[in-house]
Formats: C-alpha cells, structure tokens, sequence
C-alpha cells in the first residue's frame, strides 16, 4: 500500500508540473505544427510542448506559462520543438509571481475583471522593486548608452533605412538585441519642443511595454508603423530595454522631474543597479513637395 501511494505521489508531481502555454503576443508570422499540420499562430492559442515552432526572419512569439509562472520571448527560423526553445533560455527566462502572470492570463483571455473583487485586488501587486524604474531614469538623463542594443528606423514599404523621414511618411522600427537575455523595451520620442511620449504601445497592466526581445535577435515591428509631424523639427528618439519589466510611464515622470528642478532633484541611486541598455538617435523631420 506504501509503494502505491509513493507512485500516485510522484504521478501528482509530474502531472503539476506540466506546463500550460499560452501565445500572449507575436510580430510577424509565427507558424506552429500539431497532429502532423502546420498553421498560423494566434494570439491566446493553447501550445504543447512537443509542437514545433518556427518564426520567419525578423519575428518573434510571446508565450506564457501560466502553471510554472514563465513568460519566454522567442524567435526561430527553423522548426524547433517548443520544449527545446524553452530549455535554451536556461535562467534567463523571466519567472514571475504567481498573482502577476494570473492577470496576464485574465487579461489575454479578455476577461473583464473590472469591479469585481479580484480585478481591484489585483491591481496593487508589485512584482519587482521601483529601482528598475529609477535606475532606467538616471540612465537616460546621463544619456548613459550603450551598443548592446540598437534600432534602424526602415520605410514601411520599402524597409530601406532611413536618416531623415518626410513629414506624414510611414516608418516601422527594426530592434536589435545583441545580448543573451530577453529584454523588455519601447522607444520614447523627444520632440523639439522638450515633449516626451511613448512611441511603441505600451500594455494595459501596470504601462509595461508589450514588447519582449528574445535573447541575441533582431525584429521588425512591421504591424506597428509610425509617422512623424510637423517639418522642419528634429526629434531625439531612444531605446529603452532592461532584462527586468519596467513602467514606462513612471520613468518618463522621473525623467522630467529631474529636467525640470535639476538642482533640487537629482536621481541618484543608494546602491549600484543595472541600469539596463540605452540607445538614441537623432532624426531630422522634413517636408517634400
């Protein structure tokens, strides 16, 4: 009766530990193969492990596990099983608290929890410390950057770099992750008249950005384009990205608190943080007859 017991009870482990995967987002075709077909991924799509995955060049796929509080940025450009793209990531895939990734489940699936119990309790959860915040914010205002990441900004239709962009021209950002982690990132504009606003969108839950740099890649936000206003102006554009999730509504709040009383508040950090990964770029708005 012993010996039975001792099997259920490592049935009961194994079968907990199971993993449930869920596409939380993607960037360019995604295309997975189950029961011997292959298709197109969606958004909120249930995976297995031993399906196989493949992302064409500059695409990658979100995914979510809800039962072992993961959530794996990836890209591959040849089919792979799942389970193996999961194991490479070893400790760089990003653990979160169980309440956190239960709110992205909610939110994924489209369930409205707002006025209910569990959607305000919810709302208070802090998943990681707001020195990431303020770390990011020193870093910007002493335009500490760096080239482990860098963006090009590519004609929508003719994915040509750019330098200069004509006023109302459409452009997609092609990102660049040349480090072995997965980065959160979004990009902020500048404009001429000192004017801050968040370019990439940025997700309902908590202003984190939705976009999840798979370690060593390059993307094309090709579904995501852009235009610039009016002519005759320059903006200052800059990449964000930290291996932690950051707010980027709090950091800019940060940033211009500094630029605004810079001898009252200065953004010093106690104790030596990674500041995560910075990169700007200039670019001249022009008009064309």
């Amino acid at each position: 009766m012993k010996r039975f017991l001792v099997t259920i009870g490592v049935l009961f482990v194994a079968l907990s530990g199971t993993a449930q995967l869920y596409v939380f987002s993607l960037n360019g075709r995604v295309q997975v193969q189950h029961a011997d077909k292959w298709h197109d991924v969606y958004v909120a799509e249930r995976l297995q492990e031993d399906d196989l995955l493949t992302t064409e060049e500059y695409g990658y796929v979100v995914i979510l596990d809800r039962n072992k509080n993961k959530k794996y940025s990836i890209q591959s450009h040849h089919p792979q099983t799942i389970q193996s793209l999961i194991c490479s990531q070893g400790a760089n895939a990003q653990t979160l608290p169980k309440e956190y990734i239960q709110r992205l489940y909610v939110h994924l699936l489209g369930y409205d929890t707002e006025g209910s119990d569990e959607g305000q309790g919810s709302q208070g959860i802090r998943y990681r410390s707001e020195s990431i915040d303020l770390s990011i914010a020193h870093a910007l205002v002493h335009k500490s950057t760096t080239k482990k990441v860098d963006f090009l900004l590519l004609d929508q239709y003719t994915l040509e770099p750019v330098r200069q962009v004509e006023e109302g021209q459409r452009v997609i950002f092609q990102i660049e992750n040349h480090t072995n982690l997965p980065l959160y990132t979004t990009i902020i504009d500048r404009d001429s008249k000192g004017e801050d606003c968040v370019l990439l969108p940025v997700s309902k839950i908590d202003s984190l950005s939705d976009v999840y740099l798979p370690p060593q890649a390059t993307i094309r936000l090709a579904t995501l384009p852009i235009s610039f206003a009016p002519a005759g102006t320059s903006d200052e554009l800059t990449l964000i990205a930290h291996s932690d999730p950051f707010n980027a509504s709090e950091v800019l709040r940060m940033v211009q608190t500094e630029m605004a009383n810079p001898a009252t508040h200065d953004i010093s950090l106690e104790e030596p943080v990674d500041m995560g990964y910075v990169s700007m770029k200039y670019i001249d708005i022009i008009y064309q007859p």
